[in-house]
């Protein structure tokens, strides 16, 4: 069995930066400004500086850290081994989750549903977290307690939180999630499969196939991913 790895991290980072940045530059602040006719000449912020973490190094994991390279953050990330990665400042091990977030301004999970992965990411993490950070799960829904997302939202333990996958998809209209402040829900759009890339990663393998050749991104099926 193969993967499409390669395919989704860029539409990921393109996800996340897209909305980094959205606030960074106070472009709603500006857009209300011109719409009342006010010159607010308010300074924007900047990413150069904020510290990142990325809860799953892999392909998309690394993508995102790579990404922020090129605004100036500083990035960690969090793995299962903490092999050491050259798109993150530091690597830590899973055991090591809430160090990792304690110091970061910005959370970002891509981890894969395992039995090792399922609710890994609970109070402890966010409880863990600073109270101005940002958390995104674009990983599977099963890696985070939503419960516990919804009462560090309450609590105000973390500033936002973004999530593209829910428990239940679609999530039905009368589901509490919706009406959680801070917290904003996409429809599983971070990153969509395109027909035509998929369709490329396939003939590759194919063509290697046919050729006898190792095939490429193999799913490992005892780790899941």
């Amino acid at each position: 069995m193969t993967g499409l790895k390669g395919i989704f991290a860029p539409l990921i980072s393109e996800y996340v930066f897209a909305r980094l940045l959205h606030r960074a530059t106070e472009v709603e602040r500006y857009r209300e400004a011109q719409r009342h006719a006010e010159w607010d000449a308010t300074w924007p912020s900047t990413l150069s500086g904020q510290r990142l973490c990325v809860i799953g190094t892999g392909s998309i994991g690394s993508h995102v850290a790579h990404t922020a390279r090129h605004f100036g953050m500083h990035n960690t990330g969090v793995s299962r081994n903490a092999r050491p990665n050259d798109a993150f400042d530091a690597v830590h091990a899973a055991d090591e989750i809430t160090k990792a977030v304690s110091e970061a301004d910005v959370v970002v999970a891509t981890l894969p549903d395992t039995e090792a992965t399922r609710g890994l990411i609970g109070a402890d993490v966010f409880s863990s977290a600073a109270a101005t950070a940002w958390f995104f799960n674009v990983g599977r829904a099963p890696t985070v307690d939503h419960d516990a997302l919804v009462e560090a939202l309450k609590r105000r333990t973390i500033d936002r939180a973004t999530i593209d996958l829910t428990p239940v998809e679609p999530l039905p209209t009368d589901d509490p999630l919706w009406r959680v402040p801070h917290l904003e829900i996409t429809p599983h759009i971070a990153a969509v499969s395109h027909p035509a890339d998929v369709v490329t990663k396939f003939i590759t393998n194919l063509e290697r196939s046919k050729a006898r050749q190792p095939l490429a991104d193999i799913v490992d099926l005892d780790a899941g991913y």
